[in-house]
């Protein structure tokens, strides 16, 4: 009896997720990829601007709400990064990307013609070099910059870069690259990656940045 409540124990840690397992479209198996010690977390380590291509990363569509959880570590250089991307530099990079450009994180979409919507913390709002955080880009599959919502360290922030709220993507946003986890964070990694298949609040945006 004893073993089998160490056992029913133990098969929900192995299982447990911040949120239901149906909101879930796909979540990293960091472990599998290679995961070690760093910076007091088991991590991603990315050596060189060339990231990590993980291929069974699922296709986003614009007419539908997803949602993207990373925890990363910012490096210590003074340079622009790539978090994570899925991008067709042939198509004027269509796909979607998460980038920090002066110490500043945003999220851009990239549909027909090179045509984007994008969030961005405000300018205020700097990462720390050499610190541990955690980013929630939210949409609502509206098409409209004004369904991205923008979550840093479990809260959301002032934002920038909307300009017009109506404005809008057009076509697609799905493309054949593969995921690309660390695709320019030299001397960074990457702690946790999910994605979700609805919009999240900012209570389950809190959730996703304590998860352990």
């Amino acid at each position: 009896a004893a073993f089998r409540s160490w056992l029913d124990k133990r098969s929900v840690l192995i299982d447990a997720r911040p949120l239901e397992k149906n909101d879930e479209l796909f979540t990293a198996d960091l472990a599998k990829l290679g995961a070690a010690e760093f910076e007091g977390k088991q991590a991603l380590r990315f050596e060189k601007n060339e990231g990590l291509a993980v291929e069974d990363g699922p296709k986003l569509d614009a007419e539908k709400p997803f949602s993207i959880s990373v925890s990363f570590y910012f490096p210590k250089a003074e340079q622009s990064y790539v978090v994570a991307a899925q991008q067709n530099p042939k198509e004027k990079n269509r796909g979607w990307v998460i980038d920090v450009g002066g110490r500043v994180p945003g999220f851009r979409m990239v549909g027909d013609g090179g045509k984007n919507i994008e969030i961005r913390a405000a300018h205020l709002v700097q990462l720390r070099h050499g610190s541990w955080n955690h980013i929630v880009v939210s949409y609502d599959g509206s098409r409209h910059q004004s369904g991205l919502s923008f979550y840093l360290n479990g809260r959301a922030v002032p934002t920038q870069g909307g300009g017009n709220q109506n404005t809008e993507i057009l076509g697609d946003i799905s493309v054949d690259n593969p995921l690309l986890l660390g695709k320019a964070l030299a001397e960074g990694a990457i702690a946790d990656f999910r994605m979700f298949n609805r919009a999240v609040s900012e209570s389950e945006a809190r959730l996703l940045f304590e998860w352990p």
